[in-house]
């Protein structure tokens, strides 16, 4: 089973995440399409960066559990073909702030999305310029009022837990 990939960029930073990826995960071959136009990709501590035709920096694989910071110099699509989705993956989070994707096509609402026994121990989400802090068991305020598919999200958890979002059907 096989998925194509569509991701549409804008100009500057873009925080996105992969629903699936090809068997080749380096950052060359998935970047491949948008260089030399999309030529920094930053992760939760690590990044990479092209340069003189060729990657440099921490970032040298990507992954499918993880969020990414992506910044272009125009509109752009990055586009390959993945293979198989799974909306199931366990995310297992630390203390603190964590930079983490969203593993199904479409939207949930954000609090039909985080499983009950977790999601009173997430503070708060920031998207791309949007998100929600958590003013008490299950009451999300703010500009973010769901998760959306290929989109990154920062995750305060109050302590280490481990969760597959409820994605709903695709």
């Amino acid at each position: 089973e096989s998925y194509q990939v569509n991701l549409y960029m804008h100009p500057d930073n873009n925080l996105i995440s992969f629903l699936t990826l090809p068997e080749d995960v380096s950052v060359g071959s998935i970047m491949e399409s948008v260089i030399p136009n999309c030529e920094r990709v930053l992760g939760e501590g690590s990044s990479a960066l092209y340069q003189d035709g060729a990657w440099a920096g921490s970032l040298m694989d990507l992954d499918e559990y993880s969020g990414y910071w992506i910044r272009c110099a125009e509109y752009d699509t990055l586009t390959f073909v993945g293979g198989a989705l799974d909306p199931n993956k366990t995310y297992d989070l630390e203390t603190g702030l964590n930079l983490i994707s969203y593993p199904a096509p479409g939207f949930v609402g954000v609090s039909e999305g985080l499983p009950d026994d977790v999601e009173s121990s997430i503070e708060y989400i920031i998207g791309e310029s949007e998100a929600t802090y958590q003013l008490s068991d299950n009451n999300w305020v703010g500009s973010m009022d769901s998760f959306a598919g290929d989109k990154g999200y920062w995750f305060a958890a109050e302590s280490p837990l481990s969760f597959s979002y409820n994605s709903g059907e695709f």
